[in-house]
């Protein structure tokens, strides 16, 4: 027998009030939507909370594993806080009209990202140019 929660968070989804519930009709009442959504994003993603510093960027390599170009980055997102990402496109791709993918570290400090996701990056990359 397999046992699942599914129904259980669907009845709560479903039963659930929906404080920004698109409903706005007109253009204004759109963009009120708009503004108090965004707002309550930032607070509850605690963006409203970081303080600012300057982005202090880095590109500190490129490789190319199994036919994919990765670059290396980092990005001080708060005062101390340094976050490394790859960004990655298909090695055949040249400058334009191709598809990116942005690969924030996760756990491990950004280490060894691409060995272990790159057949997930590839599949995504070959569905953005639907390969």
């Amino acid at each position: 027998m397999y046992h699942t929660m599914l129904e259980y968070y669907l009845n709560l989804y479903d039963s659930g009030r929906r404080e920004y519930a698109f409903q706005a009709e007109t253009p204004a009442a759109y963009e009120e939507w708009k503004r108090g959504l965004r707002a309550r994003l930032w607070e509850i993603a605690g963006v409203d909370r970081c303080l600012p510093c300057p982005p202090e960027h880095a590109l500190l390599g490129v490789e190319t594993i199994d036919g994919l170009t990765a670059e290396t980055h980092t990005l001080q997102t708060e005062p101390g806080v340094v976050m490394p990402f790859y960004l990655l496109r298909p090695e055949a791709a040249k400058r334009g009209g191709h598809p990116v993918l942005i690969v924030l570290h996760g756990h491990g400090g950004g280490r060894e990202v691409l060995g272990y996701q790159s057949r997930f990056i590839r599949e995504a990359l070959e569905d953005m140019i639907g390969g």
